[in-house]
This record gives structure tokens, sequence and C-alpha cells, in this order.
């Protein structure tokens, strides 16, 4: 998504609707126009690892939308966080806030956690946002804009 001028930023909770009661924290949006994803921030520490897999084995067994959320959402991160480069961007960005050792470790977390949800993309909370992604990101002038950007404007 990088080469395709993907632009990642943190994203606040935003309450949901009145009449849904809950608030959307781990609504994921993509603009198409531009190519910015905003995603929720995430605090990954010792106690997060155990928590957050608990929790997503717990709201599984409970069904709902908040459970599908939870689970389209470590999907998503274990999609974008493949290595330590993934978290350090992500962490730049303030979408990642990690506070384990490095950010190897960090990327082995998101790994490991994508290992026990098997999901199914099509079905998921964010099917219509990868639908978006991969749209945007096969075009011909973005992946070249980005490519121009980064070789030729970059300041570093």
């Amino acid at each position: 998504m990088r080469h395709a001028g993907v632009k990642f930023v943190a994203r606040r909770s935003r309450p949901a609707p009145a009449d849904a009661g809950e608030t959307t924290t781990y609504d994921v949006v993509f603009d198409d126009r531009g190519g910015v994803m905003e995603i929720p921030a995430i605090l990954i520490d010792d106690a997060r690892r155990p928590l957050l897999a608990n929790l997503i084995a717990f709201e599984q067994s409970q069904g709902g939308e908040v459970a599908r959320l939870l689970s389209s959402y470590v999907a998503l991160m274990s999609q974008l966080i493949m290595t330590a480069r993934d978290v350090e961007l992500l962490r730049r960005r303030g979408v990642v806030e990690n506070l384990l050792d490095n950010d190897e470790e960090a990327a082995r977390f998101f790994n490991r956690l994508g290992d026990i949800n098997p999901v199914d993309y099509d079905t998921q909370a964010f099917a219509g946002l990868y639908e978006d992604v991969t749209r945007y990101c096969g075009t011909w002038r973005n992946r070249h804009m980005a490519g121009l950007r980064r070789n030729y404007f970059a300041s570093t």
C-alpha cells in the first residue's frame, strides 16, 4: 500500500449513532480520493497480548457486531503489520503505541493474533474497505505518483 501512496493516520474513537448505544472503537475508514486510511490507535504492552486474545475469544463466543468489528480490526492489523518496519511506520503515524521491547516483538504479536482467528475476508466488517483499498492501489496513476514523490521529492 505504501507503494501506491496510501497514508495512515490515527483515528479517535467516535460515538456511534444514538440508536446504536455503543462507540465505534474499532472502526477503520479509508478515503479513496486522498488515499488516507484512518485507524484507531492501539496500545501494545505485555498485559495487552493475552487480554486481547481472550477478549477476541470471548466476543466471538457471544457474537454480535462488536465481536465482528474486533475480529475484523485484528485481521486488518495482522495484514498491515508483517515486519518491524511496518510497526515503525504505524508507530510514527500514531496508530500503534509500542511498549514492548522492540518493533520486532510487536510485529510477532500481531502475526500471532492473526493466527488465532481465521477470517473470511469477503464477509467481515471491513470487506468494503478492502475493496476500496485494492481499487485505489491498483490504479496506474496512484502507484506512479507515489513512486514519483518517494523517489524524486523525498526530503530524506
